[in-house]
């Protein structure tokens, strides 16, 4: 894998777990954290975090196929990944050991880091103009 494509995974990976902390802080500081919304919380962070990884891969290597190879490539990994969320949401949702709203926040821990640092680097950007 690409170092810069490695380093940038590092960060969003940093990112999440910050993320994590910050829900963490939330959920005591409204008195609705427990167990099972923790075990919740890491397994859909494990879960967000591999599949941000295996998107990472799946571009790096589709890269290099033809657009229709690359499009079948593509096309058959992410419905991978959406399958692999999926089985993890339906078996959070039937397990009283694991909170769905837990699993469901670890899960979208990637996209809201990434959301958040660009909008951060948008606004600096536009402070050195």
């Amino acid at each position: 894998m690409d170092i810069k494509l490695q380093q940038e995974i590092v960060n969003i990976n940093k990112g999440v777990l910050i993320y994590d902390v910050v829900i963490i802080i939330g959920l005591l500081l409204t008195s609705t954290f427990s167990t099972s919304m923790l075990m919740g919380l890491v397994l859909g962070t494990l879960v967000a975090l591999m599949n941000f990884i295996l998107l990472a891969k799946t571009i790096e290597k589709s890269i290099d196929m033809s657009p229709n190879e690359a499009k079948l490539y593509a096309s058959s990994r992410y419905t991978i990944r959406m399958i692999i969320v999926a089985v993890v949401l339906f078996i959070s949702a039937k397990s009283e050991h694991l909170h769905l709203i837990g699993v469901f926040l670890g899960l979208i821990g990637p996209k809201v880091v990434i959301l958040v640092r660009n909008n951060i680097f948008d606004k600096l950007k536009r402070k050195e103009s």
